[in-house]
Order: structure tokens, then C-alpha cells, then sequence
């Protein structure tokens, strides 16, 4: 029953990118309707919310769906819009990397199912007039993309201007809390009374036992379904507004041209061959979200010269070293992930649950493959080589070597790996520095 409604729903989605494309919102507006009420689109919008990562945590309701029963239930709420009021959602804080906390909504059930729903209608919208280098949160298009897009931004030359060595390094001052409401009602395309309930739902913050409601009179809640497609949206035409906004300045032909834009959803980066460009592209940009009732972070913008310093961006480092561009992982995310993946690993009560941790090193490893990490990967792997042996020491109450890797340790082509032996199968701890390199070549222009 998914892929079928998954085709009909993409049917629908093709129809209102087509008006999209006309102009023609009255259109637009009525295949939006059809959508949202349909049961294809609702029935996929549960079973969507109901695989997805977060489905295990529940909302101020503290209801998950746990059976055929609990999404039937799901499906006949989505199908109630005019009854439909959302209930706040819960407050919690995640630690940053550089210590402090960054606030998640975590909405309900049933408030995921119909903000889902409603997405698919808004998705075609948002693709299609969608800023032609924005990366973030946007089907096929992924972190390497926009990374690859920058490093190959560096080095698109035209013959009268030099190499693009200075980049703006932007930060939008608290961007998912200090959005507008009324630009999003005014321009994001949805049906607006459901808009404002999505937007103005409130939250409701556990601190020390007290459930305290607050009101949400500005910005979208960081967690919830639609948030990342409405800050998209919220964004989007900033990279026109710069190609438009420098070429009125006077900037003589063709410099719009040699200004790149790249974008991943609230993080952007401006590459240009002069100073003096990336000075002006700075009041440009703070034009365009003066309107949407945000700022650049002026302490965390910076205007960098990248054929000296290093360019940071979505946990990439590039550097020049003799005239060419070295990419690789950004340091303190190294430190980092050490750190954490350590701390996990002396955690671990068995050599079971020390396998576990494979995936979540497999998946930062599979995030740096693209990029100069062979270092990297053998000094990671080298930290955890020693998390696992002093492991294995505390756990044999002793200091010798050769008992513990005779014990916890396996010899795969002469190297030990942290590992055990079921009959004729091996269990080890994935080997980063054995990760294979490769060339990533995206697909984006």
C-alpha cells in the first residue's frame, strides 16, 4: 500500500509543480487542498512518521505508535483539518560542540502526521522555486553536494579576474527562533489558518519538574516536520537577491557571475575574487533578512582571505598548501568524535555492546571518505585501539598486553581488532583506517 500511495502522491506532487511553473496559484492552492485531504497522501504521511528515526520519542502526550491500530488512529486524525489543533510541543535541549545547548521541539503524533501531510503539498513549492545552490534538507542533495560545490567555487576563474580567494563565512543570529510570523504567513503557500496553528502551537519546557507553557510568537520550532522546509523556504531568493543587489552597486559586467552563493539550509558561505565584494555582499544580505525579521551574527561572520586562512564549513576544512586546495576534517570535529566515541566505548559492559558502536564510527567515516581523512582515520583508529585495550585491562584486572589481546582481540591480516569469535563468524570493531577513499562527484552544477 506505500509504493502506491507514494506514486499517487508524487502524481499529485508533479500536477502542482507544473501550475507552480504557470504562475498559476489559484491552481496551485486547489491541488494543495486535494492533497492533504486525500487518503493516499495521509495514510503515507503515518507510515512515514512511523519508520522515521524519531518515532520512539513522544510528544506532551507521551503517545507512540506502537501498531496497525495506533496508525489508524493517526490517519483518521490527519483527516480531521477543520477540528485539527496542535498541541505544544515538548522542549528539550541537545549540547552543542562548543558546550551550550540548542533547543528541539519535539511535537506529537499526530501533530507530526499532519504537519507531514501538509508537506507534501508545500514540498513541490519549495523545490521548485528553491535557490538554485541550497543544499540543506532537500531530497537529493546532501552535505557533500554543497561542499563539493564550494571547493569547485574556489577555482572557476574568467580571464579578467584572479582566483576566488575571499569568502564571506556567514552566521544568521538565532535563525529557527527569531523568524518572522508574518513574512511566513504572508508568503510561504499553505493554507494559512493551518499555517498559523502550526507556527504559533507554543511549547511547553520540563525544567526541574515545572511544565512551563510558553507562547511562540516568533520562529518555527527546531524538531518539527515542516521546520526545515519553512527555513528553506524563509531563505530562499537570497541567492538572486546577492547576484541582483551586487550588480546594482555598479559592480562593472559579469562580476555577478564571479559571486558564488552556496547554502545549507541556515549555514551559507559567499566566494568571490575581491575584498571589497565581500565587504559589499555583507549590508546586501542583511537587507534581505531585515524583512524576515532576522540578522548576520556579526560576531561569527567573518570576511576570510581562503588562499591563507582556513575555510570551515559543515565539519569541512579547506586549506591552501602550495597553491592547491587540501580538504579535510575539520579538527575540532576530530576531537570531538574521538572524545564522544570514547566515552561511548568505556561505557560498554560487554564486547556486545562494543560492536554496536560499528555504526555510529562507519557512519562518521562514511561522511569524511570523500576528503583527505587517511590520517585522520589512522589516528582515530589508533585512539580507539587504545580505548579497547584499556577496556580489556579493567575488565581482566590486569596489566598485561598480551592477556587482554589474547582475550578481546582478533588478527585480521596483521593487525589486532577489538573483536570475538561464534564458531566459524568474526565480530570486530569496524576498521576506519580500512574506509575507501573515493572521489565524490555530484551531480549538482
Amino acid at each position: 500500500m506505500t509504493d502506491k500511495n507514494l506514486r499517487r502522491t508524487r502524481k499529485m506532487q508533479s500536477r502542482i509543480i507544473a501550475a507552480v511553473k504557470d504562475q498559476n496559484w489559484t491552481k496551485v492552492r486547489d491541488l494543495q487542498r486535494m492533497t492533504v485531504r486525500s487518503g493516499y497522501a495521509r495514510e503515507l504521511a503515518v507510515d512515514t512518521i512511523a519508520s522515521s528515526p524519531g518515532s520512539k520519542t513522544p510528544g506532551v502526550d507521551n503517545f507512540i505508535i506502537k501498531n496497525e491500530m495506533d496508525k489508524a488512529k493517526m490517519i483518521k486524525v490527519t483527516g480531521k483539518i477543520e477540528q485539527y489543533n496542535p498541541k505544544p510541543v515538548k522542549r528539550i535541549y541537545i549540547p552543542k560542540a562548543n558546550g551550550k545547548l540548542r533547543p528541539t521541539g519535539i511535537p506529537t503524533m499526530a501533530d507530526r502526521a499532519m504537519q507531514c501531510t501538509f508537506s507534501f503539498a508545500t514540498q513541490p513549492i519549495a523545490e521548485t522555486l528553491g535557490d538554485q545552490h541550497s543544499f540543506g534538507f532537500r531530497p537529493n542533495r546532501s552535505t557533500i553536494d554543497a561542499f563539493n560545490h564550494l571547493y569547485r567555487a574556489q577555482f572557476i576563474k574568467s580571464s579578467n579576474a584572479p582566483v576566488n580567494n575571499w569568502a564571506v563565512d556567514a552566521d544568521i543570529k538565532g535563525f529557527f527562533d527569531n523568524i518572522s510570523h508574518e513574512w511566513i504567513l504572508n508568503n510561504i503557500k499553505i493554507e494559512p489558518r493551518m499555517l498559523a496553528k502550526f507556527t504559533k502551537a507554543g511549547f511547553i519546557e520540563y525544567n526541574n519538574q515545572v511544565n512551563e507553557f510558553h507562547d511562540t510568537n516568533t520562529g518555527v520550532p527546531q524538531g518539527g516536520v515542516m521546520s526545515p522546509m519553512m527555513a528553506n523556504m524563509v531563505t530562499d531568493g537570497l541567492e538572486q537577491h546577492i547576484y541582483d543587489g551586487t550588480k546594482a552597486r555598479n559592480i562593472y559586467n559579469g562580476m555577478t557571475k564571479r559571486v558564488h552563493f552556496i547554502r545549507y539550509a541556515d549555514d551559507f558561505v559567499i566566494i568571490t575574487p575581491y575584498e571589497w565584494v565581500a565587504q559589499r555582499t555583507m549590508p546586501i544580505v542583511n537587507s534581505f533578512l531585515k524583512e524576515r525579521s532576522l540578522s548576520l551574527n556579526m560576531d561569527k561572520t567573518h570576511i576570510l582571505d581562503i588562499s591563507k586562512d582556513n575555510l570551515d564549513f559543515l565539519g569541512y576544512t579547506t586549506k591552501r598548501v602550495d597553491g592547491k586546495s587540501m580538504t579535510m576534517p575539520n579538527p575540532e570535529k576530530v576531537k570531538l568524535f574521538t572524545k564522544n566515541i570514547r566515552t561511548k566505548m568505556k561505557k560498554c559492559n560487554s564486547r556486545e555492546d562494543m560492536m554496536a558502536t560499528n555504526s555510529v564510527i562507519r557512519g562518521w567515516a562514511n561522511y569524511y571518505k570523500h576528503v583527505s581523512s587517511s590520517n585522520v582515520f589512522r589516528y582515530t583508529r589508533y585512539q580507539m585501539h587504545q580505548c579497547t585495550l584499556s577496556w580489556g585491562m579493567k575488565k581482566l584486572h590486569t596489566h598485561s598486553i598480551s592477556s587482554v589481546y589474547s582475550k578481546y582481540f582478533i588478527k585480521v591480516k596483521s593487525t589486532f581488532h577489538f573483536g570475538y569469535k561464534e564458531g566459524k563468524k568474526s565480530y570486530t570493531t569496524y576498521d576506519m583506517a580500512s574506509t575507501k577513499m573515493s572521489y565524490y562527484k555530484s551531480k549538482m552544477r
